[in-house]
C-alpha cells in the first residue's frame, strides 16, 4: 500500500513484519507485530485532512491496529474475533471496510470501532473495495461470488426547543443550542443508535446499553453535560423519548416505560 504522496511502499509480510520501503525500495522503516502471525492486509488512510500517514494492519492473530509513517503505534490493538483478509478505506478516510473468515463484510471507524455488518456471505471474504466518492462497496469471496453492497447512513437526531442533538461520525453526539450556536461533543466510542433530548436530559443508546446525561446547571445556555445513569441492557425499539425521570421505548405495537435504573414500570399495547 502506497502513501498519499507516493513516496512510500507498505509492504505486510508472512512472518509478521511490516516492511516501510522509500519508492526506492530502500527499507526505512520496520515494524515486527508481536507473535510473528501473518499479516494478510494493510492500507493507508487516503485522507488529506489527517496531520500524518496513518496505516491500518489486520493480522491474523485477529487484531487490528494502527501505525504512523515512524513506525510508532497509535492507540492499541483491536481485537477482531476472526481472521481478517481484507482492509480498505472509505475515499475521505473517515470509514474502514473488511472481512474475512466471519463471512461478512463490516464497518468499522477510522478508529477501529466496528459499527455493524454490511452483509454476510457462504465463504470466506477475501477482498472488499470501496467506490471512490461513494457509499458502495464490492465483496469478492472464497466461493467465486461477488456481491456488491451500497451503504445507507440514516438521520440520527433529536430536538427540544433551542437544543438540537445529532449523529456525528457514527460515534459521537453532538448538541448544539439553535439561539447561541455553541455545541458541545460527547463522545461514545460505540456506534450511537437513538438520541432523545428534554429539557436537562439528553439519553443515547448505544448498543448494549443508554446513557443517560443531565446538564450541570440550571442555566439555558449551559452546555455542559454529565453522566446521571447508566442502563446496562441491550434495546431493540424503533423509538426512544427521554422525560424527567423516565425513558419510552416504542417496540413495534407496544410503547416502555422505564425508570432511569432500567426498570418497566408500565408498558402500553
Amino acid at each position: 500500500s502506497w502513501t498519499n504522496d507516493g513516496q512510500y511502499l507498505a509492504i505486510s509480510l508472512f512472518n509478521g513484519v511490516v516492511s516501510i520501503r522509500s519508492k526506492s525500495g530502500e527499507e526505512k522503516v520496520r515494524i515486527e507485530r508481536p507473535g510473528a502471525v501473518p499479516i494478510w492486509s494493510i492500507c493507508w488512510n487516503p485522507s488529506k485532512d489527517e496531520h500524518t500517514d496513518i496505516l491500518a494492519v489486520a493480522d491474523w492473530g485477529q487484531r487490528l491496529s494502527f501505525y504512523q509513517l515512524s513506525g510508532k503505534q497509535i492507540g492499541k490493538d483491536r481485537t477482531l474475533n476472526f481472521d481478517p483478509c481484507c482492509v480498505s478505506y472509505f475515499t475521505k478516510g473517515e470509514y474502514i471496510v473488511m472481512g474475512g473468515s466471519d463471512k461478512q463484510v463490516s464497518l468499522y471507524t477510522k478508529d477501529g470501532v466496528r459499527l455493524g455488518s454490511i452483509g454476510e456471505q457462504q465463504s470466506w471474504v477475501w477482498t472488499c473495495r470501496v467506490k471512490p466518492d461513494s457509499n458502495y462497496v464490492v465483496v469478492g469471496c472464497q466461493d467465486g461470488t461477488i456481491a456488491f453492497y451500497q451503504i445507507i447512513f440514516s438521520t440520527v437526531h433529536g430536538l427540544y426547543k433551542d437544543r438540537y442533538a445529532y449523529r456525528d461520525s457514527m460515534t459521537d453526539v453532538i448538541v448544539q443550542h439553535l439561539i447561541t450556536e455553541q455545541k458541545v461533543r460527547i463522545r461514545c466510542r460505540e456506534l450511537v443508535k437513538k438520541i432523545a433530548i428534554y429539557k436537562n436530559r439528553l439519553a443515547i443508546q448505544l448498543p448494549e446499553k443508554i446513557l443517560i446525561y443531565e446538564l450541570f446547571s440550571e442555566d439555558n445556555t449551559d452546555m455542559h453535560y454529565r453522566v446521571k445513569e447508566k442502563i446496562a441492557k441491550k434495546f431493540e425499539c424503533n423509538l426512544l423519548v427521554v422525560c424527567s425521570q423516565h425513558l419510552i421505548l416504542c417496540l413495534e405495537k407496544r410503547l416502555q416505560c422505564l425508570s432511569f435504573s432500567g426498570v418497566k414500570e408500565r408498558e402500553w399495547l
